[in-house]
């Protein structure tokens, strides 16, 4: 029989405070149950991912999910205005897109290295991992774009980006600042020049000299 507190639902037991008036669940069910959740709000949304859970996007202000996709991470997540990207508990970096959870690209070249959460610099998103390297990858292909040893030791903190400025603590609480630079503009394939014309071949000089004169007369 249902409960002023609690409401029965095909997911099991929620409370009343976890849904809305039409018993839908709310951003107070995901992180209730999202243990290690990351949150990043933008605007008027909401985007969550947990371990071994689910990334989401909800409505700010009335909790209402927009989408939820299977990932699991226990670091975090960073949004710009196209994407959402989730560094996930096997260190693989995804990007979903932002208004329908769609994946648009994924790169497992650094899995099992401990990922930090990653964050939005420019044209890049970068990571840390569990040997103080940053990797930048390219926000529109996820290929990546350059690597270095700047954070000297573990990374396990959230990266912060400041305009065009990366800050990083590592595990010792060393600060590492790192600042972004452009991506080189992708190559743009030429189409081959047109074949030139056949340069027309000169006139030989003539070999023809006259009759050949008689010796004899």
């Amino acid at each position: 029989m249902p409960s002023d507190h609690w409401l029965e639902t095909y997911r099991g037991t929620v409370f009343r405070w976890e849904v809305d008036s039409n018993d839908h669940l709310t951003v107070a069910y995901y992180l209730a149950r999202f243990d290690d959740a990351a949150v990043k709000v933008l605007g008027e949304d909401v985007f969550v991912v947990g371990y071994q859970g689910r990334a989401a996007m909800l409505a700010l202000d009335s909790g209402q999910v927009w989408w939820t996709r299977e990932v699991s991470s226990y670091r975090g997540v960073d949004v710009d205005d196209e994407q959402m990207y989730v560094s996930t508990s096997t260190g693989e970096l995804v990007a979903l897109k932002r208004r329908s959870g769609v994946e648009v690209w994924r790169n497992d070249s650094l899995k099992f290295r401990s990922l930090s959460a990653p964050a939005v610099v420019g044209e890049h998103v970068v990571v840390a991992d569990l040997d103080g390297y940053v990797h930048w990858f390219d926000r529109a292909t996820g290929t990546i774009a350059g690597r270095s040893k700047a954070a000297g030791d573990r990374v396990t903190n959230s990266p912060v980006a400041v305009n065009d400025t990366l800050y990083l603590i590592n595990d010792k609480g060393e600060v590492s600042a790192l600042r972004a630079q452009p991506i080189a503009p992708r190559a743009v394939r030429v189409k081959n020049p047109p074949a030139q014309p056949a340069p027309s071949p000169e006139a030989s000089p003539s070999t023809d000299a006259g009759p050949v004169p008689n010796p004899g007369g």
